[in-house]
């Protein structure tokens, strides 16, 4: 479901570089290609797949209405409207019935810390005209990937390790501790990756990168709480109650969609 990259540089050889990220990520959104630059360094490119909101001016990269954060996002909000509803009592004015734009107006108003109200899955990246940062944020349980890249000072990041790989012109440094563990138990940890100049942003954290010194932060949101009831017969209410609530959530979409039942032991 979409497929979002950006490159930061300082020589003109970004725009093609942007070019080749973005084809090599169009499976992921063949709805809707952008490529366009922010700034004078920084180019962003999306690849939409629609599902909520099809028109025209839900697509990516979108901009607030004072023009200071600009955001590329993969994922779907599944409370978005009662979020938008919150926001719009806050003042908060809407041009489209997306969920992306719920995003940045949330992030305008409460920056990071919004993600703790946001139901769903998300990979993005906005972008402070004011400050000259950029944020790349992932939802807690990590669905959608943001791998990334700090060299020759240059920041790039994409949807997919084998798009950012083809864009790095050094020889790949593979990670042999990081490959050890994978072959160990199955799974890279650490934010590690096969290649040593190739990371992978946290579930459930926020880096912010300073695009006058490429100097980066990260800060977490990760809150999940969980209230259940000491009663049996409630908690087996309760569960049945969200159990039904998460899946109407699943079930909003401007387009048909469809469900796939495990058939085995979860």
């Amino acid at each position: 479901m979409c497929g979002i990259s950006v490159i930061f540089g300082k020589n003109s050889g970004e725009f093609k570089k942007i070019k080749q990220l973005v084809k090599s990520l169009e499976h992921r959104g063949p709805d809707n290609t952008i490529i366009k630059k922010i700034n004078q360094n920084l180019i962003f490119g999306h690849n939409r797949l629609k599902i909520v909101d099809l028109s025209d001016d839900a697509n990516q990269p979108m901009t607030c209405s004072n023009g200071r954060f600009t955001i590329i996002f993969n994922g779907e909000i599944y409370n978005y409207q009662e979020l938008k509803n919150d926001l719009i009592k806050e003042g908060c004015f809407f041009n489209t019935s997306s969920d992306t734009e719920v995003i940045l107006n949330g992030y305008s108003l409460r920056g990071s810390q919004f993600f703790r109200k946001v139901r769903g899955f998300f990979a993005l990246a906005i972008y402070d005209s004011r400050k000259g940062t950029l944020t790349l944020s992932r939802d807690v349980y990590g669905k959608k990937p943001i791998y990334y890249s700090f060299i020759d000072g240059e920041f790039l990041f994409a949807s997919e390790l084998k798009a950012l790989r083809s864009e790095i012109d050094a020889s790949i440094k593979i990670n042999y501790d990081a490959l050890s563990h994978y072959l160990w138990k199955g799974y890279f940890v650490d934010g590690d990756t096969i290649d040593s100049s190739i990371q992978v942003l946290h579930p459930g954290v926020s880096m912010k990168v300073s695009l006058g010194s490429l100097e980066h932060r990260t800060q977490s949101f990760d809150q999940i709480e969980i209230n259940i009831s000491s009663e049996k017969s409630r908690d087996i209410e309760q569960i049945a109650s969200e159990l039904e609530k998460s899946i109407n959530y699943r079930m909003i979409a401007d387009v048909p969609i469809s469900f796939m039942l495990s058939g085995g032991i979860d």
